[in-house]
């Protein structure tokens, strides 16, 4: 969505891992390669500024070595990105790289925690984010929340080049024609005036979804109409245990899991749901792409309040507090929104307000303006 708004000045080249962009108005504009051919190019021709897209995912590993070898702009994703690194680690061969990392980047922990696993499942995922580096390294780190620009410039310090700009909304996909909700309804098989709690987007250990099952069982009880879908590519062992929750539970029949879905169909599951959950605990301080799309569709939402989920008002997301009062928390929330409807619109539409300005077209000129920005310093200093 990035290079679809970008304006006419931006003459960009795309290079990926495993994937061909395939959208028409991309290929046009803008040529793609393997990163293997990176070095080649950039030689041949430098750019004047290389801008990467980093999150806690496997998916992102192949630019760690780009990001320090070619310094540049980091649209960082995510606080800690410890899991990539560990995964990298145990399964791909690179734990003496990562445990030299880790002790340049926190010289006062011991290393050796890196040849235990137990030691480093231990370990607080927020104390040893392993961003430092990366944040000293680079031109300019682009963040999504003040949560995090703040953690970054406590753990870098005040000579980080840090901004902010808001995690962009796909304003095509809010606006795009669809069936009525209750139309959506049966075509995901659920009785048109059911009651439909979502959870939308990867279904991994971080979001609480055993505890919602175990909430949404009880609020059954309350409300025999409610349904609970559950989309988005799955954990292997998140997947098995919710299915194995269900059917212990007795709430197999009004539970739907549909895993990975094309976007517009995730798009049909927000439209038709009447509240969507979307906790986490622990928090990588993550953005949630979904969290946005949710809210630009209007729908209310319950978020864990911690890292970037504390910038969102109270009465644009609902907070459910972790630990003891979570699943209570769930059950009060969805019994009081089954009750009063016109609370729940009144939420949908704080919820619109709030991200209004944050479609792509916002948001990839602010970004522009920025890879210019630094562009031209570095012509300065070259």
């Amino acid at each position: 969505q990035l290079l679809l708004n970008f304006s006419e000045r931006v003459d960009g080249h795309c290079f990926t891992e495993n994937y061909v962009p395939t959208h028409p108005v991309v290929t046009k504009r803008f040529s793609c390669s393997p990163h293997w051919n990176f070095l080649r190019e950039h030689k041949q021709r430098p750019f004047d500024v290389l801008f990467y897209q980093l999150g806690n995912n496997l998916l992102h590993a192949y630019m760690l070595p780009y990001i320090d070898r070619f310094p540049g702009v980091v649209d960082l994703h995510d606080y800690s990105i410890w899991g990539l690194y560990r995964l990298l680690a145990r399964s791909y061969g690179e734990r003496r790289a990562i445990q030299e990392r880790f002790a340049q980047e926190y010289p006062h922990a011991s290393a050796k925690v890196w040849e235990n696993e137990a030691e480093l499942s231990a370990l607080d995922l927020l104390d040893y984010p392993m961003t430092k580096l990366i944040v000293k390294r680079s031109k300019l780190t682009i963040v999504h929340s003040e949560w995090l620009r703040t953690h970054l410039r406590d753990e870098v310090g005040p000579s980080a080049q840090i901004e902010r700009v808001p995690l962009g909304v796909d304003t095509s996909m809010v606006t795009a024609p669809r069936p009525s909700p209750a139309d959506l309804r049966r075509k995901y098989h659920l009785p048109a005036s059911a009651f439909v709690i979502a959870s939308v987007g990867v279904m991994n250990r971080l979001k609480r979804l055993p505890v919602v099952l175990e909430a949404f069982r009880e609020f059954r009880r309350i409300n025999p109409h409610a349904y609970l879908v559950f989309v988005g590519p799955a954990d292997r062992l998140v997947l098995r245990s919710l299915v194995q929750l269900a059917a212990q539970g007795g709430v197999k029949h009004c539970v739907r899991v549909l895993g990975h879905r094309p976007l517009p169909e995730m798009f049909e599951v927000i439209a038709m749901a009447d509240v969507c959950v979307n906790l986490r605990n622990p928090t990588m301080g993550e953005s949630s792409a979904t969290l946005v799309q949710i809210l630009a569709m209007g729908k209310p939402v319950l978020v864990t309040p911690l890292g970037q989920y504390t910038e969102f008002p109270d009465d644009v997301c609902w907070k459910v507090r972790p630990d003891r009062h979570e699943k209570a928390d769930l059950v009060n929330y969805w019994t009081f929104l089954s009750q009063h409807p016109e609370i729940a619109m009144q939420l949908g539409e704080n919820a619109k307000r709030f991200v209004a300005e944050w479609g792509y077209a916002n948001i990839a000129s602010q970004i522009e303006e920025l890879l210019f920005s630094v562009a031209d310093s570095m012509r300065l200093h070259a």
